[in-house]
Parts: C-alpha cells; structure tokens; sequence
C-alpha cells in the first residue's frame, strides 16, 4: 500500500509539474503575441542584417504552421518526431504536450522576430484608434470564446495533466456544432486571423506575418475538414452544407467555400469519447 501511495504521489507530482510549465507557456505565448502585435512587430531592434533577418523571420513564420500541421497529421509526422514531442502511443499528457510545444514556437515567433522595415502607421489619438483597441480587445475575446465552445480542456492542454492526476484515461469531447460553431465551421481560425488584422499599429512586418498565417488558416483549416469528414461522415457533411466554411456571410458561400469533395467523404464514423476533435485520428487535439 505505502509503495501506491509513492507512485500516486509521483504521478500527481509529474502531472502538476506538466500543467505548470505548459499553462505558464501558454500565458508567456499570449501575451508576448498580443504585445508584440500591438506593436506592429517592432519590439526590439533588428540585430542583423537585412537579408539575414529576411530569412529568420520567414523560418519563424514557416515553423509555427509546419510543425503544428505536422503534429497533427497522422500519417505524415515520423515516429520519433510523435514519441520526442507527444510522448509515447496512449500518452494521456500527448495533448498537454502539444500546447506546450505550440507555446513555446510562438513564443519563439514574437521574441525572435527581427523588424523588417522601419515604415510604421498609427491612428493618431481619438476615437478611431480607441475603436481599434476595441476591436483588437474583442477579436481576442472572440478567441477565447471559440476555444471554450471546442473545449477549452483540450485547447489549453489541462485535459492530459489533470487526467494523468486522476490516473484516467483521457476523455476528449464530442464535435457538437454549438455556438460559434453554428455560425462558420471554423470559428478558431477565423477568430485567430482577425486577431492578426485588427492591431492598431501597421507595419510591413505585420502584414506580412498576418498574410502568411491567414493562408495557413485558410489552408489548414482545409485540412481539418478532410479529417473531420473522414471520421464523421455522414453528420459533418450535413453540418458543412448548412454551416459556411469560413465567412458567415452568404455570399461567400459561392467563392470561398473549398472544394474539399464533401459528396466524396469516407464512410460514416461517428467520433468516439476517446478521440480528439480537431486531430487525424491520434491522441492529440488542438485549434488547428
């Protein structure tokens, strides 16, 4: 009995020590991105030259979407890429990992970035920049607000910690178009581009990280459906016919809607309790 109680303490301690260090990531990351975006990017100085700033900052860019993709696509990562940064198969901390891991490569992003140009544009104090904290403030509210509809469990890693503290299996949620995700199927991503846009300082800097990652919200968010109708068939085919892709408007249906063969999905299968929404099909879910 004592040799348990050792165990179990040692688990609980792993867990919490897991759940620390990925949730302060997690804050550190959110911050620095909110800050630096308020910013237009132009934290620090540029510590080298241009040309080998331009090539930093593009592989800054690149690393965030490759990696985070490449997590979550089952049949692309490598085994030991899986087993280094999600654990071994049935790792209960896999999704915890992943948080971390995404953490700490956009808290690479916003601390390493190098400003390209000097060029920099403001609204002048008043009631035009005021709305645009306004809505900067409130495309960040909206974030949070779709991350809580997916389950904010899985989205801030607290899922796998607090499991393996309870010595259980993980049980991630079921995909229930509630919410947001009435509105567009993708309410993450779209909420995560509009973050990007509505900082109140523009800089060439800015735009060109904002660019790059709305295509990689566009496009992985292409992804996702694959996987989605792969696993749920039938009942997220209805779900997109009904629900616009990315811009609740309905003229966007007829230009903006992917074609991602929606009439040649997979067979049925309905999502387990034990399968991530938002993952192909591993033990590791995320917003992408």
């Amino acid at each position: 009995m004592e040799h348990v109680e050792v165990r179990g303490t040692a688990r609980r301690a792993r867990a919490l020590a897991w759940g620390i260090a990925t949730h302060g990531a997690f804050a550190v990351a959110v911050g620095a991105m909110a800050f630096a975006l308020h910013a237009g990017l132009h934290v620090f100085p540029r510590r080298t030259g241009l040309g080998l700033a331009i090539a930093a900052d593009f592989a800054l860019l690149l690393q965030f979407p490759l990696l985070h993709s490449l997590l979550l696509t089952r049949g692309a990562r490598p085994e030991w890429l899986r087993r280094a940064l999600l654990g071994a198969q049935g790792d209960p901390l896999a999704t915890t990992r992943f948080v971390l891991v995404s953490a700490l490569q956009l808290l690479l992003v916003f601390l390493a970035w190098q400003p390209l140009a000097p060029w920099s544009a403001r609204l002048p104090d008043g009631a035009l920049l005021v709305l645009n904290e306004v809505l900067f403030a409130a495309s960040w509210g909206l974030l949070v607000w779709a991350m809580h509809t997916a389950g904010m469990a899985v989205q801030s890693g607290s899922l796998g910690w607090t499991s393996l503290w309870r010595d259980e299996t993980p049980r991630f949620p079921r995909f229930e178009p509630r919410g947001l995700y009435r509105v567009t199927r993708h309410p993450i991503y779209v909420a995560f581009t509009l973050v990007l846009w509505t900082a109140p300082t523009w800089t060439l800097d800015r735009v060109l990280l904002a660019s790059v990652w709305t295509l990689y919200g566009i496009l992985g968010a292409r992804r996702k459906e694959a996987r989605l109708l792969a696993r749920h068939g039938d009942p997220y085919r209805e779900y997109a016919a009904r629900t616009p892709f990315w811009i609740p408007l309905p003229f966007a249906r007829s230009w903006f809607e992917p074609s991602i063969g929606l009439e040649r999905a997979a067979a049925p299968r309905m999502l387990s309790a034990r399968e991530p929404q938002g993952s192909s099909g591993g033990r590791c879910a995320s917003s992408s």
